[in-house]
């Protein structure tokens, strides 16, 4: 406790002295770790890590024991590990991607099926459907969508259909009954009051097609106003 060398290693001279703080601290009953740097006659500077710690005996410091460590060996260890850094990483990031590749194509996969076979959905085959790829995600929902959408466009298209079919027959009466009359009315000349019976049939024939295409035109508004409220209901 006093300053004086007692005993040290085989390999540090015995003239080789710390900071007089080292020994201060201790002396205060903390220990403490220092960086510093030997200087020796005939080799090259040493720089090594000190822990000074003060041993007791009957609550008094006795001694003050130094344990010094070259940073040297440390120093080759982090080299070393960089060097392995600088080839490890570059490989990491390979694999990785590599790895990353491979599981975006099997994540995507379900998503390819359901690009394909949206592509080959058309108006004449609407009762084509998605195949749900039981991944239970957003992909899934996804695809439970689309096939919510195709029902709404094919009953929407069997709707309209249906609806111009419909119209179709009730036009198609009329203009069969005027055509015909028309048709045999021009065969022959006939007196003047056979004339004015088929104009006045034509007449009430041209009113009834007035009439279809009036309730064909009050049906479309109607539908759009349902699916315009159905859309934005708030409006």
């Amino acid at each position: 406790a006093k300053g004086t060398i007692l005993v040290s290693s085989k390999n540090i001279p015995g003239n080789i002295t710390f900071s007089r703080d080292f020994f201060a601290t201790a002396l205060q009953g903390t220990h403490r770790f220092d960086t510093t740097t030997f200087a020796f006659p005939d080799a090259v500077d040493l720089t090594v890590r000190v822990l000074t710690k003060p041993v007791y005996q009957d609550k008094d410091i006795m001694y003050i024991v130094q344990v010094a460590c070259p940073l040297d060996t440390i120093q080759g260890a982090l080299n070393d590990f960089k060097e392995i850094l600088f080839v490890l990483l570059p490989l990491a990031i390979f694999v990785t991607g590599i790895i990353g590749a491979f599981l975006a194509k099997i994540t995507l996969n379900p998503v390819d099926r359901i690009i394909k076979t949206v592509q080959k959905i058309t108006a004449e085959n609407l009762k084509l459907r998605i195949q749900m790829p039981g991944t239970r995600d957003e992909i899934e929902r996804l695809a439970a969508t689309f096939n919510d959408m195709l029902d709404r466009l094919e009953k929407a298209f069997s709707s309209q259909k249906h609806f111009i079919q419909d119209a179709s027959h009730e036009l198609k009466t009329p203009l069969t009954i005027l055509q015909g009359e028309l048709e045999v009315t021009l065969k022959r000349i006939r007196p003047v009051t056979e004339y004015e019976e088929v104009l006045e049939s034509s007449l009430e024939e041209i009113r009834r097609i007035s009439k279809i295409v009036e309730n064909l035109l009050l049906l479309a508004r109607v539908e759009n106003r349902a699916a315009f409220d159905e859309e934005w209901p708030l409006l």
